[in-house]
């Protein structure tokens, strides 16, 4: 059970990460996606370079497993929030389309904060598209604060 487990760590890292940012992405997704980055490389050693004697621990297989239990917080997160959406009109101060995550740095609404950075798709998800967002362009961005917590965009227009 152990080894299968193992087997799906790259899958799971890559799902975790995806879930930070699409379908529906987290606001403030940079720092989650380093942080998730940063938990993958620390579990993935633990998990590999775990003795034999050690894989059949319970702490073991938690690490094994702890990609898939935090991408189900983070569906949980937004398919459990039942929160009315809040909506705010700012303006596109940056786009960055190409390879990777597409994104579009914002003009913040929130306190104590100058810009937000948005996630609008993934190139893993989706067939790339021209940009649909420019720089100067007014846009709104829904929230909604999550289910856990976590504050998430529910709508680009």
């Amino acid at each position: 059970m152990t080894q299968i487990v193992r087997a799906a760590f790259p899958v799971g890292a890559v799902v975790l990460a995806c879930s930070v940012i699409s379908p529906r992405p987290l606001l403030g997704a940079r720092p989650a996606l380093i942080g998730v980055a940063a938990l993958c490389l620390i579990a993935g050693a633990a998990i590999f370079t775990a003795p034999q004697t050690l894989r059949n621990r319970p702490g073991h297989k938690v690490a094994c497993l702890l990609r898939w239990i935090l991408t189900a917080m983070l569906v949980i997160n937004w398919k459990e929030d039942t929160s009315r959406e809040v909506r705010h009109s700012t303006v596109i101060l940056e786009t960055n389309y190409g390879r990777g995550w597409d994104s579009i740095v914002v003009r913040s609404w929130r306190p104590g904060r100058t810009k937000e950075t948005l996630y609008s798709r993934s190139w893993l998800l989706s067939r790339p598209r021209s940009p649909d967002f420019h720089r100067g362009q007014t846009v709104t961005v829904g929230t909604k604060p999550g289910a856990l917590g976590l504050p998430w965009m529910s709508s680009l227009s």
